[in-house]
């Protein structure tokens, strides 16, 4: 049941990077999209710190965002892909900027924009 919700809303994710007219405007008014994508690392880097509070409880990390103290600002959704007691690995989108995707990792899961980012320091691709 857990994997059907986790895919369900990876699904919702998928879908709202795939709007070329969104994108478009998203890379003409381009405060907006700066905007964006300091708000979805600014998550990112809270997310990480709520996953290791969840760690520090559990010996594991959290296989969703709902399961630890993180609130994302609004309009964001965050979606943990992998987790384990060696890792995780987790995307951010934001509803206003269709087609932009920010990435997180820590430990030993793949890196899922698969970038050169460092760990623990998120990265982001652009939409277009």
């Amino acid at each position: 049941m857990r994997v059907l919700r986790r895919l369900a809303m990876l699904g919702v994710a998928l879908a709202t990077l795939i709007s070329p007219a969104h994108a478009q405007q998203a890379r003409q008014d381009s405060p907006a999209l700066a905007s964006a994508v300091s708000t979805l690392k600014n998550d990112l880097r809270n997310y990480v710190t709520a996953q290791e509070q969840y760690y520090a409880a559990h010996s594991t990390y959290a296989g969703t965002v709902q399961a630890t103290t993180l609130k994302p600002s609004p309009g964001v959704t965050v979606v943990v892909l992998t987790s384990s007691p060696k890792g995780h690995n987790a995307v951010a989108i934001h509803k206003d900027v269709p087609g932009l995707v920010c990435a997180i990792w820590v430990g030993s899961h793949s890196r899922p924009l698969d970038d050169p980012s460092k760990e623990g320091a998120p990265s982001c691709r652009l939409p277009g």
